[in-house]
Parts: structure tokens; sequence; C-alpha cells
């Protein structure tokens, strides 16, 4: 096995091929839209191994500039300082304060007030940096906050009524048509967030130049 892995990194190098492509995606990125064109690059017989990872909040732009990605897919906002990497934007995400049926925010009166909302437990995605600072979105100083792993275990942790907070709206507009939460408008709604594809400069592999010219065509990224 070692010496077919051997042969096979050597036909690959040889040719100009990267070996291998690692792949950072946002939590915020619906899984259908990236490998549909996976499918699309397999067909190209590159040879390349792919290797993909999920990472959150502001984990993807850390991933790539602390070397443990080659590509990023949904990174958000701006990246960190001190360049090495390119980008590219892929769109924008607009955010609903979305909260079971049964919390008892489900009864106040709309718009919600900062004052409403702080009474009560907020459900934050855990940022999965692990050099650059971690970041924060749509959480009150002095807030209570429940952390979990990722956005599907944020979802889920509202369903249950754990806590309240912000979605993506195709995510929350879903749950609320199937009755598992309610949104509410609130009096300083989160601002849409840009997110963005991100590769290293100096990175001019065929393989990676494939899928960056591919994913810039496209137009559907979030559930």
């Amino acid at each position: 096995m070692a010496q077919m892995d051997a042969q096979w990194e050597y036909r690959t190098s040889a040719a100009g091929v990267e070996t291998e492509l690692r792949i950072a995606v946002s939590d915020l990125i619906a899984w259908p839209a990236l490998y549909a064109t996976l499918k699309e690059f397999y067909a190209q017989s590159f040879g390349t191994r792919l290797r993909i990872m999920t990472e959150v909040y502001g984990g993807c732009w850390d991933a790539l500039v602390n070397g443990r990605a080659d590509l990023v897919i949904g990174a958000p906002n701006e990246g960190p300082a001190g360049g090495g990497y390119v980008t590219h934007a892929l769109g924008t995400v607009e955010f609903v304060f979305a909260i079971a049926p049964d919390h008892p925010l489900a009864a106040y009166d709309e718009p919600l007030q900062a004052i409403d909302i702080m009474q009560f437990r907020a459900v934050s995605a855990a940022d999965s940096s692990r050099h650059l600072p971690a970041r924060t979105s749509g959480l009150l100083n002095g807030q209570d906050v429940l952390t979990v792993p990722d956005l599907a275990a944020k979802v889920i942790a509202h369903q249950w009524g754990l806590g309240v907070g912000y979605l993506p709206k195709q995510i929350a507009l879903r749950e609320a048509a199937a009755g598992r939460l309610v949104i509410k408008s609130v009096a300083e709604p989160k601002p849409e967030t840009q997110f963005f594809m991100a590769w290293l400069s100096h990175h001019q592999g065929p393989a990676l130049h494939w899928l960056i010219q591919r994913w810039m065509q496209q137009i559907t990224w979030l559930e």
C-alpha cells in the first residue's frame, strides 16, 4: 500500500499536479452546493486527493493563514491582516432572530428590544479558530450563553428552547414553516454578513485553479 501511494504521489507531482488539496468549509455552506462541483472535479481526473474539514466562523481564516487549508469556502467578513492570500466574494447571508414556539420571548411584542432579549440565554456556535482571536456575533454584554460546536447544533438548541439568537434566514424560514421555530423582528437586527472564498497566493497548482474558477461561477451556496 505504501509503495502504491508513493507511485501515485510521484506521478501527480511529476505532472505538476497537486497530490492533495485541503479545503476548509464554513458550517454556513450547504453540502450539496459543494459536492455537486466535486463530482465534476473528479471527472477531470487530476488525481489529486481532497481533504475537507469544517470550520466555524473565523476558523476558516485561521485554517488558511496558519497552513491547515489551501482553500477556504465561506469565510466571513474581512480576513486577518498580513496578506498572503487572495479572496473572492461569494455572496451575503441574512440573519433573523429565531426562537422555539414555546419560548417565553414568543409572547413578547415586536420588535423585540435588547432589554427583552437580555433576560434570556443566547445560543452561540463556537469559533473554531486555534490561533487567531475567536470571534462572536449577535451577543449582548452580560447575556448568558450556551456555546455549541456548530450551526447544526445551534439550530437544534433553538428548537429545544435552550436559548435564543440569530440564524441564517433560509434555515430559519424552513424551520418556521415546519413549526419548529418562530421568527421575531428585533429593534436592532444583525447586519448581513459577506462570505468569501480564499486561497494562498503562492499556490498555483492546476487542480486548485480548476476549483477556484468553477466556484467563482457558482451562485447558490446556502441551504
